[in-house]
């Protein structure tokens, strides 16, 4: 049972309210970023946030801010594993990013908790009358795309995707690869040149598992750091041309 644990929040035309449900036992908190004027379901991009971040991150709120201004799009996101509202110390940034990769080397990347958690979520979303359930596309680099392949490959609602920085090289992520294959919807693929967790050859060797007959791989200068220049305005526009 999901249910509004905020009451929506308005600031500059952007919309914010909080949710929380139970799932399995665990308490999944989660935002929703909408336009505040515009009339009518809008589609929606689901944000997978990466390791180092939560559910409303910075980084996270300017990009629902930037695809509700420019697109008039909604934004949902839930805090990672152990990201956010799902921590007692509310601790974000390297430290977390850290333990996250340690996490994930254990074999515990909870992966399948992680996919419930997003498609009940999804349920609670689409019940909405803001939320036009036909258009749903899927954001996530890094961690967003740990997650975000094996959901893709699991809920069908999901329309179109933008994932990256991620790889086959990296511990434990042969599970990607397995359910890569299963990924039929268009995707665009960011990779680092430089990227100094995942190899140019893991990087590539995940999109070639991809099973989309449309997609597409772009290489971007740099490590594995947030984008900007060029990469943040190909992520913008791709998913924002798809939905909005």
């Amino acid at each position: 049972m999901f249910q509004w644990t905020m009451d929506a929040r308005r600031e500059d035309g952007v919309r914010r309210r909080r949710f929380r449900g139970d799932v399995g036992g665990r308490q999944v908190p989660g935002v929703l970023f909408s336009p505040d004027e515009v009339e009518g379901p809008r589609p929606i991009i689901l944000f997978g946030h990466g390791g180092s971040q939560h559910k409303e991150d910075p980084g996270v709120v300017e990009y629902a801010r930037r695809w509700i201004e420019e697109y008039g799009l909604n934004v949902g996101a839930i805090d990672g594993p152990i990201h956010g509202e799902r921590r007692a110390d509310g601790q974000s940034g390297p430290a977390v990013q850290a333990e996250f990769r340690d996490v994930w080397a254990t074999g515990n990347g909870r992966i399948d908790e992680m996919v419930e958690d997003w498609r009940a979520t999804i349920d609670f979303l689409v019940g909405q009358d803001a939320i036009n359930g036909d258009k749903i596309g899927w954001f996530g680099l890094s961690m967003g795309t740990a997650y975000g392949i094996p959901l893709i490959a699991r809920d069908p609602r999901i329309g179109c995707a933008l994932l990256g920085m991620w790889g086959l090289n990296f511990v434990n992520s042969a599970r990607l690869g397995e359910d890569a294959r299963k990924v039929t919807i268009p995707c665009a693929v960011q990779m680092k040149w430089d990227d100094q967790f995942f190899t140019r050859d893991g990087q590539c060797a995940l999109f070639d598992r991809i099973g989309s007959t449309e997609k597409t791989l772009k290489a971007f200068l740099g490590g594995h750091v947030p984008p900007e220049g060029e990469q943040l305005e190909d992520l913008f526009g791709y998913l924002g041309h798809r939905l909005g």
